[in-house]
């Protein structure tokens, strides 16, 4: 039987930067490495909303990363 173990977790977030000339939203997207394994949805859509109002563009998009190994 396989086994998983975490080895790393990021945090993504998108805001939308403005329209392009076809006035489609243009995205851009952040990255924050080093995300506590125990954070919790509510705890990092918060972090995403507090470091999106820190600059002009609204937050369009969170997710989080993990990346996992698999040891048989």
């Amino acid at each position: 039987m396989a086994n998983q173990s975490l080895i790393s977790s990021s945090l993504q977030y998108s805001v939308q930067a403005g329209l392009n000339d076809k006035n489609e939203p243009i995205f851009k997207k952040k990255t924050l490495p080093n995300v506590k394994p125990a954070a919790t949805p509510d705890q990092l859509q918060q972090t995403a909303q507090a470091l999106a109002g820190l600059g002009k563009f609204p937050l369009a998009d969170v997710t989080r990363e993990d990346v996992q190994s698999i040891n048989a």
